[in-house]
């Protein structure tokens, strides 16, 4: 079984699916309602064209697909009922220094209504001037319906970040 194979979404969960086209927007959110092997069924038909082929030139193969991203995580943090509308939500902000053995892990947790764009630094996840941070890691996490960029990277070496989702984020996405 490869990690292809294995997918533990539940129904109820929201995903994302990206566009295929050059127009960003049309990208869809979709509530998950069944599951039956690699089947899954969506709340509503979706509006776009998501394409998913595989072309073969030769010896070279070209797959040309929608990336499916899973928004929801039993870890939450949010911003308050007021943050869509005064753009001022939560931030996480890890600092330290690497010499004093500052070490962060934030993995499988969904953001939302996050960041203050109006304040400099205040980024939903800010990894911020640690230094060399080797086992350090931003590892499967979800932005979305947020006010600023999904990961921010200043002043920090040897950080792992992988697996995460961002959607309906404000400014640049991943930022060093």
């Amino acid at each position: 079984m490869t990690l292809n194979d294995y997918v533990d979404w539940k129904v109820d969960e929201e995903i994302v699916v990206a566009s295929t086209s050059f127009n960003h927007f049309e990208a869809e959110q979709m509530t998950i309602k069944a599951i039956s092997g690699k089947t899954i069924t969506v709340s509503s038909p979706f509006q776009n064209t998501h394409v998913s082929l595989i072309e073969t030139y030769g010896n070279d193969t070209l797959v040309m697909q929608a990336e499916v991203g899973l928004l929801t995580r039993n870890i939450k943090v949010m911003g308050d009922s007021d943050s869509a509308t005064s753009k001022y939500g939560s931030h996480l902000m890890l600092t330290g220094q690497s010499s004093n053995g500052f070490e962060a892990q934030v993995a499988y947790t969904e953001f939302t209504q996050c960041g203050q764009p109006q304040i400099l630094g205040r980024y939903c996840i800010h990894f911020h001037m640690a230094g060399d941070i080797p086992t350090s890691f931003a590892r499967g996490n979800a932005v979305h319906d947020s006010h600023a960029r999904v990961i921010t990277i200043h002043g920090v070496h040897y950080l792992t970040v992988e697996n995460n989702v961002g959607y309906r984020v404000h400014g640049h996405n991943f930022f060093v």
